[in-house]
């Protein structure tokens, strides 16, 4: 979802009581949306965030996880089709949030796993992650130098 997707209450209130598991939003407007007029201009994700929380536990309800993935700024430009693109450290910095704050996404990890091994990553890429899960990608990159001998 994209911020301008959230153009009122009704919209965050419906979010809440979706059916998904998780929801990912990029914290930018949706390329080539004429809604901006109309919907939810300026406001920081956070907000929106905490708005969908309020409404959840109103509802008694935790799912669905919301995932922040960071504006393109540079980085994580989209692709010719309009796609945005996540760079592997911002991947890996979700993934590994994602499986250290949800008990029931360890895929989350495994995937972490396979990135390292596929990407053939040093153990020094983990001082290109957000501190909060460099603790966590070094007992993963660990794990990932093990290889099954089957």
């Amino acid at each position: 979802a994209y911020r301008n997707d959230l153009c009122d209450a009704n919209a965050v209130a419906a979010l809440a009581r979706s059916a998904y598991h998780e929801v990912r939003f990029f914290d930018q407007d949706r390329p080539g949306s004429m809604r901006s007029d109309r919907c939810l201009m300026g406001v920081p994700l956070d907000q929106l965030f905490g708005q969908i929380r309020r409404e959840q536990t109103r509802l008694g309800r935790t799912a669905p996880v919301l995932v922040r993935v960071p504006a393109s700024g540079g980085r994580n430009e989209p692709d010719p089709q309009g796609i945005p693109v996540l760079t592997l450290r911002d991947l890996l910095t979700l993934k590994l949030a994602g499986g250290m704050t949800a008990p029931h996404r360890p895929r989350d990890l495994n995937d972490v796993i396979q990135l390292i091994r596929k990407n053939d990553l040093a153990r020094a890429y983990a001082e290109k992650l957000d501190p909060y899960v460099r603790r966590k990608f070094l007992e993963l990159w660990e794990a990932a130098q093990v290889r099954d001998e089957y």
